[in-house]
């Protein structure tokens, strides 16, 4: 009998035992599978220095922004701080209205690009803004300076690393769903013009 109850015991005890795995696994499965998409806003000023704007006069490019960003679709707010957006600023004549931006001409080697906060590095439509990441927000201002004349224009968007269907799998928040930014949208001049 005391075997019976032995064997009875140890079977009740595996049958626990693999129950509470079981369901473990499951849920950490099922957190796995899930996903969060994001689209943030930032807001960027542009700003000529004065009021008429020739050739050779100077534009401001400048964020002051905080890490704490609305989402466009679901309008929940998002703390990016540990996220490097990997900003590109665009540059294009816009010489035919019935293309898309993209497919305009470049016009980087229009315009001479002087650092005030930040860096920038080169590329052939545009340039990447390496920005400064502080605690609660990231800043940068870059000077602009027009060396042709002519209809422009300035866009201004986050370059994916990795793209999984048309996402970029990125680690913004501690969860365990696996997070993607499906767009970063750009508004600007959302606010007066600030010095920083």
């Amino acid at each position: 009998m005391y075997i019976q109850m032995n064997i009875a015991y140890k079977v009740h005890l595996t049958f626990i035992v693999m129950f509470t795995l079981n369901i473990v696994i499951v849920q950490s499965c099922k957190d796995k599978n899930c996903s969060i998409v994001y689209n943030p806003i930032i807001p960027i000023q542009i700003f000529p220095m004065s009021d008429t704007f020739t050739l050779r006069d100077t534009l401001i490019l400048q964020g002051n922004i905080n890490s704490v960003l609305q989402d466009r679709k679901t309008g929940d707010l998002t703390n990016y701080n540990k996220f490097e957006f990997n900003l590109f600023a665009m540059l294009n004549n816009y010489n035919d209205t019935s293309k898309e931006i993209g497919d305009q001409p470049s016009a980087l080697k229009s315009f001479e690009i002087i650092d005030i906060i930040g860096a920038h590095s080169n590329a052939n439509s545009g340039f990447f803004m390496d920005y400064v990441q502080l605690n609660d927000s990231f800043k940068f201002k870059y000077l602009l300076i027009p060396k042709d004349t002519g209809l422009f224009a300035i866009t201004i968007f986050h370059v994916g690393k990795n793209s999984v269907h048309g996402h970029n799998e990125v680690n913004i928040t501690s969860s365990s769903c696996e997070e993607y930014i499906e767009f970063q949208w750009t508004i600007f001049n959302l606010v007066k013009r600030i010095d920083i």
